[in-house]
């Protein structure tokens, strides 16, 4: 019985031989049952019983699943074809630990600073003094005059000279009086006044600043590395890489491959 007889007998009954069997994207899996039953339809299973083939097939489909992914992987690979050397270098570096810094010194500052300063003040405004006066005279003056005049004359019969004659007042002379004086109306203040203060403040400073103290510094960094080096390094030239590469597409058929394999392990090889 061939495999293509077995296929036969299970549709017949509405099972097909290939129920549930995949392949990892992007290899189609109706691709690889035409590829098998192309190269194994007329070999014999290893199993003649249809249906216990069935679970071989399965069980076979499951098995390499790994290698069958691991060439999709072969297939994408990305490269460029004219190139003989391509080199990937990538590590992972992580530093942690204490640093100590110890600082250590003197600070001097000297110089002038300066305050240049100007300022105005200026007052303006009234002000009004009101007070109330009057002129008042009361009272009684009287002036009292006692006094008296004599006139007197030398006598012709004097041995020293005397004046011829001479008058003399005497007596007193009063005044009184009695009087008071109040104010009355209004006094006013008007003012403008501006003060002006400008000059220089200046200190002079000389500071001397001690410094010992020590600094901890926790750290931790992670340094990731990566480097590529790829290109022709001469000894092939380019035209000799491509025929390689072409050959090389000639030659192999993932769906072929597949087939070959089935074929290895599930089938009778006589021809």
């Amino acid at each position: 019985m061939t495999l293509q007889n077995v296929v036969d007998f299970l549709e017949a009954n509405g099972i097909d031989l290939f129920e549930n069997c995949t392949v990892p994207e992007p290899i189609n899996i109706q691709t690889v049952k035409d590829y098998i039953m192309l190269r194994c339809g007329l070999l014999a299973p290893a199993y003649g019983e249809p249906e216990l083939f069935k679970y071989q097939v399965k069980m076979w489909f499951d098995k390499e699943q790994w290698e069958f992914s691991h060439l999709v992987k072969i297939l994408l690979a990305e490269y460029d074809i004219i190139d003989n050397v391509d080199e990937y270098e990538e590590w992972h570096e992580k530093h942690s630990g204490t640093d100590q810094r110890k600082l250590g010194g003197k600070e001097y500052l000297s110089g002038t600073d300066k305050l240049i300063h100007g300022e105005t003040h200026t007052l303006s405004g009234t002000d009004e003094l009101e007070y109330d006066t009057q002129d008042v005279h009361s009272g009684e003056d009287t002036d009292t005059d006692t006094t008296g005049t004599e006139h007197k004359v030398s006598a012709f019969n004097t041995a020293t000279y005397q004046a011829d004659s001479k008058d003399e007042n005497s007596g007193t002379v009063e005044h009184s009086f009695d009087s008071s004086m109040n104010k009355t109306g209004t006094e006013t203040t008007t003012f403008g006044k501006t003060d002006t203060a400008s000059g220089t403040d200046e200190t002079q400073y000389g500071k001397t600043t001690n410094h010992d103290k020590t600094d901890d510094l926790t750290h931790g960094e992670n340094i990731d590395y990566f480097r590529r080096r790829h290109g022709n390094i001469g000894l092939e030239t380019p035209s000799d890489i491509i025929m390689k590469e072409l050959d090389m597409l000639e030659r192999f058929n993932v769906y072929d491959w597949i087939a070959r394999k089935f074929e290895r392990d599930n089938m009778i090889q006589v021809y």
